[in-house]
């Protein structure tokens, strides 16, 4: 059986891009088939002490897809895993950290204008939105009213299937974001927060994948 799912593994790996990636970053970083990696100008990926799975999710491939601008960095600490489906967005400038032991299910979103991190251990479920900006700006006597603010899920955070984390919010670690859940506004340690918008239903709780 072991023999079995290595030659599995092996087959879901697209060996010309797993290499000229690895290459080009100097980086120990995995691909599936079927993912489309397009990164503009001076970004980058940068992998530390770890491994980088981009699409090689154990169900039927989707394309997963990396965009990464001008000057921006998808920096990885350790070893993390980016399923099928899953589109990460870094726009000029900006820097998406995900640590180690952390993994986004299939059919989620990172869309990052300014600074997103996520730390260690963390499970982001299936179809999990994450953003640090409204995206399109809104204006006030010609003035912008709606600013890009970072979002940090610190370490142990586990990230139910449709949630979704808005702009300028802090998951502080060991804490549950129940299914279809919206965050708006910090949520405390060890803690699960449900609904929309989300709200502290428990606390002083624990969790492990």
């Amino acid at each position: 059986m072991q023999i079995l799912k290595k030659i599995n593994f092996l087959l879901k790996i697209n060996c010309i891009k797993t290499f000229y990636y690895s290459l080009t970053f100097k980086s120990k970083i995995i691909i599936g088939y079927g993912c489309n990696l397009n990164i503009k100008g001076k970004g980058k990926i940068k992998v530390n002490n770890g491994i980088l799975y981009i699409g090689m999710g154990i169900s039927k491939p989707e394309k997963t897809v990396i965009d990464i601008f001008e000057n921006a960095l998808l920096n990885i600490n350790g070893t993390v895993k980016i399923h099928n489906g899953c589109k990460i967005v870094a726009t000029k400038n900006a820097v998406i950290e995900i640590n180690d032991g952390t993994f986004i299910n299939e059919s989620s979103r990172i869309y990052c204008k300014k600074n997103i991190i996520i730390g260690s251990n963390c499970a982001i479920s299936w179809n999990v939105n994450i953003l640090d900006s409204d995206i399109h700006v809104i204006l006030k006597n010609d003035e912008i009213t709606n600013f890009d603010k970072p979002v940090i899920i610190q370490d142990n955070v586990w990230i139910g299937l449709n949630a979704t984390i808005l702009k300028g919010v802090t998951i502080k670690s060991n804490t549950v974001i129940a299914a279809s859940s919206l965050i708006i506004k910090d949520c405390d340690l060890n803690s699960i927060y449900a609904g929309v918008p989300g709200k502290k239903v428990d606390s002083r709780i624990n969790w492990k994948k």
